[in-house]
Order: structure tokens, then sequence, then C-alpha cells
């Protein structure tokens, strides 16, 4: 109800003449405010789950930081959308991980082969 009130105003630019101007700001002040908290905890809640999600998977401390400034550089501060992309990355480093434990282990069986003939 509120929100149409405030669209009815910001649209017209006046206030309906049985409402008071000053009490009507303030109250949209604290929708703000309400607003701007309920986003602050959001995107905080958010970044430190995406922190933990990466402390329980295991990388170590330079990978991690090394995820975290990719996730920033392509997101932003906009820490929902890394939180919503970390499972990703943390699937792809471990692949990679296990994609150069196979090589390394392929290129030691070779190694051994040869030093066998």
């Amino acid at each position: 109800m509120h929100y149409l009130f405030y669209l009815f105003a910001a649209e017209t630019k006046t206030l309906p003449e049985n409402v008071e101007r000053k009490d009507s700001l303030c109250n949209f002040k604290l929708l703000l405010v309400l607003k701007e908290e309920k986003t602050y905890d959001w995107f905080k809640d958010s970044y430190l789950e995406m922190v933990d999600r990466l402390d329980k998977a295991g990388i170590p401390e330079t990978d991690k930081e090394i995820i975290i400034k990719r996730l920033e550089a392509m997101y932003g501060s906009n820490y929902p959308k890394q939180l919503a992309r970390v499972n990703d990355e943390i699937n792809d480093y471990k692949g990679l991980v296990n994609r150069i434990r196979e090589e390394q282990n392929a290129n030691q069986q070779k190694a051994e082969a040869q030093n066998k003939k």
C-alpha cells in the first residue's frame, strides 16, 4: 500500500492533501534504511557463505585468494552473484587439479617404463 502511495507521489510530484508531507518523507526514508540494512546483511551473508564454501572445499589459501579475486573481477562487489558462482569455481579448480595429477602419473609411468628398458 505504501509503495503505491510513493509511486503516485513520485509520478505527480505532489502529495495528496490528506497526507502530511513530513510524516510521509520520514516513512519513506525509514523504508529506504530498512531496505539498505537487509541488502547489506544479504551481501555480507553471501560473502561469508562463499568464503565458508571455499574453506570447506580444502583449497589452499593462495588458490582461494585467486578464486576470490577472479569472482571479484567478474562480478565486482555483487556477493550474491559470487556466491552463486563459487561452486562452479570450486569444481573447476578440483577438475584442474585432477587433470594435472593424471598427467603427472602418466608421465611418471612413461619414465618408469623407459627406465626398465
